[in-house]
């Protein structure tokens, strides 16, 4: 994605054009596509109108990174929404050609079909549709953490409360519509707008904040290796890192060394240290671990002690190969792959972390 000191110059990740903020200089853009200059939009590209916000234009954005579009983002200030002729007087609005729509659903609904993200039948449709409904629910109660005024006594429980009250009611649901329909897509064999609206969502949840973050990662292991798949898998990867630089005011979770312990551990906060450094250190160390979590931070265990441990094992790309709730082994004496006698012997009764382990620590 490049970017412009100009606001109203954003860019897809794929698109190279001039700047868009001539609108602020009175050109009008009309229901039809056209505008006062004599033109449908003149770039030849398709373009997404929004503000400066990562909010309601970020699924049909993620609709055309996903399709590989090239696409202008155009991003204007709220007095400026005026020059433009919208049927509800509301953003986003998406122009290609004589295509002019308007309504963030709409605009995401004829996106999915126009790059084949929509099912491969009506039923499919419509049963991708009722996800994206249930998402945008979601999405709406979400809004209201993020765009709300708080003091910081208000916002830790305004935090807490969306963790444990509404993540943990309505995060099963998806999970389990997820798991009906095979565990890979919400519905059919393939990605539709559903997947694609889910990830979106969950991508701003855990950006948002470490708490959401460390939540959805250690209550919700199974969506997180389905989050983290999608996001290889499209390889969205830049997209995410260009959109933490557009908008800086939101924390991001990164990974720091912890001073008060071995050097392959490390803890998941704000820091410069990212997974793709803990992943590449792993390599070279043998393992590395994450900790998402305290435990007690008084009892470790011995070598030859039995220890019981609830996991979820994922390959580099988020796909699951094994999980358990209640595993019991004894610890070191090589009953397990090396990288968990060496990384659990270093965790607390509680605690919650991530082990990252080189093959040679793991099955070879």
């Amino acid at each position: 994605m490049r970017r412009l000191t100009q606001l109203g110059a954003r860019y897809g990740s794929r698109a190279k054009v001039a700047s868009s903020s001539r609108c602020s200089f009175g050109v009008r853009y009309y229901a039809d596509g056209s505008s006062n200059t004599g033109g449908i939009n003149e770039t030849g590209k398709p373009r997404l109108t929004y503000f400066h916000v990562e909010a309601r234009a970020e699924v049909p954005r993620l609709i055309m990174e996903a399709a590989g579009v090239d696409y202008v983002y155009n991003t204007i200030n709220h007095k400026d929404k005026n020059t433009y002729s919208l049927p509800f007087g509301q953003l986003p609005l998406y122009q290609d050609g004589n295509v002019s729509l308007a309504q963030s659903g709409t605009i995401t609904r004829y996106l999915a079909k126009k790059h084949n993200f929509a099912g491969s039948n009506d039923t499919e449709f419509f049963a991708a549709d009722q996800i994206y409904e249930g998402v945008r629910d979601l999405t709406t109660r979400f809004y209201e953490l993020k765009f709300r005024k708080y003091t910081e006594e208000e916002k830790l429980k305004a935090l807490d409360k969306f963790n444990t009250v509404i993540l943990k009611t309505w995060l099963p649901y998806f999970g389990r519509l997820l798991l009906l329909n095979g565990g890979q897509f919400f519905v059919g064999k393939s990605l539709t707008f559903a997947d694609i609206a889910f990830l979106s969502l969950l991508q701003s949840i855990v950006r948002y904040h470490t708490s959401c973050a460390n939540y959805v990662l250690t209550e919700f292991p199974s969506l997180e290796a389905y989050r983290n798949r999608l996001l290889n898998d499209l390889k969205l990867k830049h997209y995410y890192e260009d959109l933490d630089h557009e908008f800086p005011g939101e924390p991001t979770k990164k990974i720091q060394f912890s001073p008060n312990t071995t050097p392959n551990v490390v803890y998941a906060d704000n820091s410069d240290m990212s997974f793709a450094r803990v992943v590449a250190k792993a390599n070279e160390e043998g393992w590395m671990k994450i900790i998402y979590e305290e435990g007690d931070k008084k009892t470790y265990p011995q070598k030859g002690q039995k220890v019981q441990v609830s996991y979820v094992g994922t390959f580099p790309d988020g796909k699951i190969f094994d999980q358990n709730t209640h595993f019991v082994f004894g610890l070191g004496l090589s009953q397990v792959i090396q990288g968990w006698d060496v990384g659990i012997a270093t965790m607390s009764v509680g605690e919650k972390s991530r082990l990252v382990v080189s093959p040679e620590y793991g099955y070879g």
